[in-house]
């Protein structure tokens, strides 16, 4: 078999496998990741269903990664940013926004610690607003984009 013949067909195995990988990576990065719909000008709620029975010590909410709410029970230390509302059930935690805006869309994660350290919980939560869709992190695309380079080196 000729270099050449066998060179293409590595760089075509290589390329099937991480056409493979990407479609995994892209199925798990997005499996726990719920999906909440509002509306320009209603209400909503963000739900973080924890369940612990224990009294919550710290309660963090973030969008896209930057800290929005924080709750510390023991420090009696609770800050918020507007617009946002917190309100706590027992098992859960929500995260209201009375006036909701295009700019509320984006990532939401939220990660309640009960007494033990080694107890907590993040749930993670999209928000689309009106159907606008955040423009989020995709290892796809840039996989597909290095796919794309590779096969016109390749051709």
């Amino acid at each position: 078999m000729s270099s050449a013949i066998t060179n293409s067909f590595r760089m075509k195995t290589t390329l099937v496998f991480i056409t493979l990988w990407m479609i995994q990576v892209q199925k798990s990065a997005t499996d726990n990741i719920d999906v909440r719909q509002a509306k320009v000008n209603d209400k909503t709620r963000i739900e973080c269903k924890h369940g612990f029975n224990k009294e919550v010590a710290i309660i963090t909410w973030k969008k896209n990664n930057n800290q929005i709410a924080y709750k510390e029970t023991a420090k009696s230390l609770f800050k918020i940013e507007s617009p946002y509302t917190l309100d706590e059930q027992p098992g859960v935690v929500y995260l209201g926004i009375k006036d909701v805006r295009k700019e509320n869309a984006g990532n939401y994660s939220c990660t309640v610690f009960v007494t033990s350290p080694n107890d907590y919980k993040t749930i993670h939560v999209k928000l689309e607003v009106n159907g606008s869709n955040m423009v989020t992190f995709s290892l796809t695309a840039l996989l597909s984009t290095f796919l794309l380079h590779v096969m016109s080196l390749l051709l």
